[in-house]
């Protein structure tokens, strides 16, 4: 429980209910279709200076996806 109080007290309420997104074809999906909702729809944006991560799915995740 207290690294649940901490966290809640040290990250914006918006963030608890945002998507995050690396795309921006992503990002104006979810917008149009959650704009209802009011849900933050956030894009992140690679840092120019540094290399954008490769997108990994573990392989306990893609076995309960694509079964």
């Amino acid at each position: 429980m207290l690294h649940t109080s901490y966290l809640e007290s040290h990250v914006p309420c918006y963030i608890w209910k945002a998507f995050i997104t690396k795309d921006s074809a992503d990002r104006d999906l979810l917008f149009r279709n959650l704009k209802s909702f009011d849900v933050a729809i956030i894009n992140q944006v690679a840092d120019g200076n540094r290399n954008p991560e490769p997108f990994n799915i573990s392989q306990e995740a893609s076995d309960v996806v694509f079964i």
